[in-house]
C-alpha cells in the first residue's frame, strides 16, 4: 500500500499563517505597552511641578467620586451597546487607574507597574486549570476552587467581617449576603418555601401601617426580596436598573 500523501504546502501555509498572527499579536502588545508607557508618562508630568495644578493637588481621597462616575459611564456604555463609546469611557477608567498609582508611586508605596504585576499574578493564580494543569469537572468546581483560592489570598491581610466592599450598592450587597457564603448566619423571617407567602402578608400588612411602621418594615421587606431573586438566580440590581432606563425613556423630552 502506498503511503498516504501528505499536503506540505497546506502545512507550511498553515505554519506561516500562525507565525504571521503571531507577529500580528506581538504588535499589538508592543503598541499597547508602548501606548500604556505614553500615558503613564503623560500622568507623571501632569503630576510634576511643571504640570498641571489641579492634577497636583488631587488625592486617592479626592479622587473617589470621579473614580464612581467613570465606573458608571462604563456601564452606560455597555448598556447602550455602543462599542466606540464604550473605548472611550474605558479609557477614562484607566486613567483613573493611572492617576491613583502615579499618587502612591510618588510616595515609594506601589506602581503602576506592580498595580499590572499583581493582578497578572492573580490571574494565573486563580486559574490553574489553565496554567497548571489541574483538572476540573465542572463549571461548579471552576467556582468552588476560585473560592479556596480567593479565600487564601484575602487570609493574609485585613478583612472586613462580611468580606463585601463598602461601597457596594446596597439592592447588590443585600442580595450577596444572600449567597451560601454568607446566609448560614443570617437572621431571616422565613425560610425559601414559606418566603412568597411571607411576602404577600408583608405587603398586605405595608397597607396598614402608619410612616414609622413603613420606615422599618420597608427595608426589611427589601431584604426579603433580594433573597427571593438569589434562591431562583434573578440579578436583582440589573434588573431594577433596565427597568429605570425604561422608565426614564417614558419621559417626555
Amino acid at each position: 500500500m502506498s503511503p498516504v500523501p501528505i499536503d506540505v504546502s497546506f502545512q507550511m501555509n498553515e505554519k506561516g499563517a500562525q507565525m504571521k498572527d503571531n507577529d500580528m499579536l506581538n504588535k499589538l502588545q508592543n503598541t499597547a505597552a508602548n501606548e500604556l508607557m505614553r500615558l503613564l508618562d503623560i500622568m507623571q508630568h501632569l503630576r510634576s511641578p511643571e504640570g498641571c495644578p489641579w492634577d497636583i493637588k488631587q488625592t486617592s481621597q479626592s479622587l473617589r467620586s470621579y473614580l464612581i462616575e467613570e465606573t458608571c459611564e462604563v456601564l452606560d456604555a455597555i448598556d447602550a451597546d455602543d462599542p466606540d463609546w464604550l473605548c472611550e469611557e474605558l479609557g477614562d477608567l484607566l486613567l483613573q487607574i493611572v492617576f491613583h498609582a502615579q499618587i502612591h508611586a510618588e510616595i515609594d508605596l506601589f506602581s503602576m507597574q506592580d498595580v499590572i504585576h499583581g493582578i497578572a499574578d492573580k490571574m494565573e493564580r486563580r486559574h490553574p486549570h489553565v496554567f497548571e494543569g489541574l483538572h476540573v469537572e465542572s463549571e461548579e468546581q471552576l467556582n468552588i476552587n476560585w473560592d479556596k483560592i480567593k479565600h487564601a489570598e484575602k487570609s493574609t491581610r485585613p478583612q472586613r467581617q462580611d468580606g463585601l466592599p463598602r461601597e457596594l450598592p446596597s439592592l447588590l450587597k443585600a442580595q450577596k449576603v444572600h449567597s451560601l457564603k454568607y446566609s448560614e448566619n443570617l437572621d431571616q423571617t422565613s425560610n425559601d418555601t414559606d418566603l412568597p407567602v411571607y411576602l404577600q402578608s408583608a405587603l398586605k400588612q405595608l397597607a396598614l401601617s402608619n410612616h414609622t411602621e413603613l420606615q422599618e418594615q420597608l427595608p426589611t421587606l427589601l431584604f426579603e426580596l433580594t433573597r427571593l431573586a438569589e434562591a431562583n438566580d434573578i440579578d436583582c440590581e440589573m434588573g431594577l436598573r433596565e427597568l429605570l432606563i425604561k422608565q426614564l425613556e417614558k419621559r417626555p423630552s
